[in-house]
């Protein structure tokens, strides 16, 4: 993340717009439109005290994780696009109108 561990930091959500797969403790914020973002489905999921980073980055297993990093990455994305978009952002403002 960046300034605080939980918390969606603007440089992470920069990386979901890009589809990136990124790594961070869980982040608990609410999104436009009440969505949350789901560990392994929206990011990969840490320790707080990123403990377990290394593991999750050297794993042995690393290439069978290939196409899961990428679906994470799209799905980040996709995520993205449907609530941080001035078009969301406009579709929630007006919804609450």
């Amino acid at each position: 993340p960046g300034y605080c561990n939980n918390m969606l930091d603007r440089g992470q959500l920069q990386y979901m717009a890009f589809g990136c797969c990124s790594i961070s403790p869980i982040i608990p914020e609410v999104l436009p439109f009440n969505r949350k973002l789901v560990p392994w489905e929206h990011y990969i999921s840490c320790e707080d005290n990123y403990s377990d980073l290394m593991e999750l980055l050297l794993s042995k297993h690393f290439g069978s994780f290939v196409g899961t990093y990428l679906t994470i990455g799209a799905n980040a994305k996709k995520f993205f696009q449907e609530t941080c978009t001035p078009q969301a952002l406009g579709a929630w403002i007006k919804e609450h109108l």
